[in-house]
C-alpha cells in the first residue's frame, strides 16, 4: 500500500502543506520564532530604556530578515515562472513532431506511451507555472506604514520603543504564515517542474 503511494506521489506530487516533513520544518520553525504574545507581554514590562531600544533594534533587523527571505522566494518564483514559459514555447513550436512520432509509432502501446508523457509534460508545467504566480501574489503580506511609528499619546523614549518593537514582532509574525505559504507554493511549482524536465528528457529519446 506504501510503495503505491509513493508511486502516486511521484507522479503527482502532493501539495508542500500536506507534506508531513514540511509540516514539521515549519512547526520547527514557529516554536523557535516564539508565541507572538508572549514575546509582546515581555515587551509590556520591560522598563529600561536601553533594553527597549536593544529589543527594537533586533526586531527590526529580524524583520529585516524575513523582507529578504520573501524577495529570495519570489525571485526564486521568478525563475522557474521564465524558464517554465521558456520550455512550453517551444513544446507548442515542436508540438507537431510530437504528433508525427505518435502517428508513426510502429504499434499503438508506443503512440499511446508517446501521447501521455506528452500530456504529462504540458499539465507538469502548467501546474508549476499556477504555482509559481501564486508564490508571486502580494495578499496578506504586511508593509509597516508611517501610522506604525508614529503616536502622539507616548510620554516617553521608552514608551515608544516598546511601542515600535510591538508594531514590527507583530508585522513580522503576520507575515510569516505569508512568507510560509509563498515558500511552499514555490516548492510546489518546482516539483512539478523537475518532473515536467523529466518527462521531457523521456519524450527526447
Amino acid at each position: 500500500m506504501k510503495i503505491f503511494k509513493k508511486i502516486k506521489r511521484n507522479i503527482w506530487p502532493i501539495f508542500a502543506e500536506d507534506d508531513e516533513e514540511q509540516k514539521k520544518k515549519n512547526a520547527d520553525t514557529q516554536k523557535k520564532y516564539g508565541d507572538k504574545d508572549s514575546i509582546l507581554n515581555q515587551i509590556a514590562y520591560i522598563t529600561e530604556e536601553d533594553y527597549a531600544k536593544q529589543v527594537t533594534e533586533t526586531a527590526k533587523e529580524l524583520f529585516e530578515d524575513e523582507r529578504d527571505r520573501l524577495k529570495t522566494v519570489e525571485g526564486k518564483a521568478v525563475t522557474l515562472l521564465s524558464a517554465t514559459g521558456l520550455i512550453i514555447s517551444l513544446i507548442v513550436n515542436f508540438s507537431n513532431n510530437i504528433k508525427d512520432a505518435i502517428m508513426g509509432s510502429p504499434t499503438r502501446i508506443i503512440g499511446t506511451i508517446i501521447l501521455l508523457f506528452f500530456l504529462l509534460t504540458v499539465i507538469y508545467f502548467l501546474r508549476s507555472v499556477w504555482y509559481s504566480l501564486k508564490a508571486l501574489s502580494r495578499k496578506g503580506y504586511h508593509q509597516l506604514d508611517v501610522k506604525d511609528i508614529i503616536d502622539s499619546n507616548l510620554k516617553n523614549k521608552i514608551e515608544y520603543f516598546k511601542k515600535i518593537g510591538s508594531v514590527i514582532i507583530a508585522s513580522r509574525v503576520k507575515n510569516y504564515d505569508v512568507i510560509n505559504e509563498k515558500v511552499e507554493f514555490v516548492v510546489s511549482s518546482h516539483r512539478y517542474f523537475k518532473r515536467g524536465v523529466i518527462c521531457l528528457v523521456v519524450l527526447g529519446f
